[in-house]
């Protein structure tokens, strides 16, 4: 059931144009409205946490009780399906593959400042356009924490542990970006959570890339407990793809798009990794 959902849920991800409803940030912020939950009120932001997780109880206890297996395939599926993706990050990602092609270095520089708050909830104060290495940082981050991060918390944790990530998720963006008290607490709770899919993702990276050069790089973050995901990911990634940095003076936007486009693969193969590793479990019993 757990790959046959995770199939699904891509396929879908990949086939379907959703509307504002089945995306996760317009659900979650709706969710946390009509439980009238205030990220401004520094009391009610300490215990943040326990109202994320009220969902996924919900859905936990009416999986086991009420829902039959049908049932709960279909409710996990779309449980799924809205945690994965985002429509807006791949819509700035398309429109800067097309200025890089043309080479316009102005509007890939609005494309990933518009990306940059999104993801890491503040500005992009860095100088002019550089070799592609911003945009391949925030790609790779939007990549494990709508797809890589969400497919782990679903097929160790089920639905809930993904419906929980997802409220977390996007309940921190959006604390953040209104610069809210409870951001504080979703930012620590973001991080515990990703600590250990963090290091399992680049794991992958790894298998799927270049291993003796990113081995050391990767036993180096494995130890270090401090280091939030937007470094553990970039520094393995491009040792994984051996990824080397540019003049940001005479980069051509070209270059810039061959070295996003090389961070994109590898982390699609590791996408594809990750549900061969699923499919083997599945098959000697390890999961349902």
């Amino acid at each position: 059931m757990i790959l046959i959902s995770l199939l699904l849920a891509l396929a879908f991800d990949r086939m379907f144009l959703r509307n504002r409803y089945w995306q996760s940030p317009v659900f979650v912020n709706f969710c946390l409205r009509k439980m009238g939950i205030s990220g401004a009120d520094t009391q009610a932001s300490r215990k943040i946490w326990l109202y994320l997780l009220i969902p996924a109880v919900l859905l936990g206890l009416t999986e086991t009780y009420i829902f039959g297996g049908f049932l709960t395939f279909i409710v996990q599926t779309a449980v799924l399906f809205l945690a994965l993706g985002c429509t807006n990050f791949r819509r700035i990602y398309k429109s800067w593959l097309q200025a890089a092609q043309r080479e316009d270095r102005e509007a890939c520089d609005l494309y990933e400042k518009e990306l940059h708050p999104g993801l890491l909830g503040k500005e992009d104060n860095e100088p002019e356009p550089d070799d592609g290495t911003r945009m391949q940082q925030l790609l790779l981050l939007a990549n494990f924490r709508y797809y890589g991060a969400v497919m782990l918390f679903f097929i160790f944790f089920g639905a809930p542990g993904a419906l929980f990530y997802m409220f977390v998720r996007e309940a921190h963006h959006y604390y953040r970006g209104n610069h809210m008290e409870a951001a504080l607490t979703t930012g620590q709770l973001l991080f515990a959570l990703e600590w250990l899919p963090a290091r399992a993702v680049t794991l992958g990276f790894l298998v799927v890339g270049h291993f003796s050069r990113a081995t050391s790089v990767w036993l180096e973050k494995l130890t270090n407990v401090s280091e939030g995901t937007p470094a553990v990911l970039w520094s393995v990634a491009r040792q994984a793809e051996i990824i080397e940095a540019g003049d940001s003076a005479t980069c051509s936007r070209m270059t810039a798009c061959a070295h996003v486009q090389a961070g994109v693969k590898l982390a699609k193969r590791n996408i594809i990794f990750i549900l061969v590793i699923t499919s083997v479990l599945t098959i000697t019993g390890w999961v349902a």
